[in-house]
């Protein structure tokens, strides 16, 4: 084996990997918080804005995301397109069905 790779010591063997990433670089621009009352606020940059006068807003972990109010149903619908054919190709064990007393 290369000893650029591996060493022995102590009759351990010792490999030394090398990892590689491949990052893509993401533009990512800023907006501005500022207090509004007692409220915070961002002033989003003119290509971010949104038109009506309320958004969605959902918090996940660290991000807040916002979802235009007026066209919820057509972003959903949008988000359904992206999947791709194969996303439930593999069939899934639905396990066995159990018989329950009714209500």
């Amino acid at each position: 084996m290369d000893s650029r790779y591996a060493s022995c010591i102590d009759g351990l063997m010792i490999v030394y990997t090398k990892i590689y990433t491949i990052s893509e670089v993401i533009q990512v621009e800023t907006a501005k918080l500022f207090i509004n009352g007692q409220s915070q606020a961002v002033r989003l940059p003119k290509e971010y804005r949104f038109s009506g006068s309320e958004v969605y807003i959902q918090k996940v972990g660290n991000t807040v995301m916002l979802f235009p109010k007026e066209r919820v149903w057509e972003t959903f619908l949008q988000g359904l397109n992206s999947f791709t054919d194969d996303f439930f190709a593999e069939e899934r064990d639905g396990g066995v069905q159990v018989q329950r007393e009714t209500l």
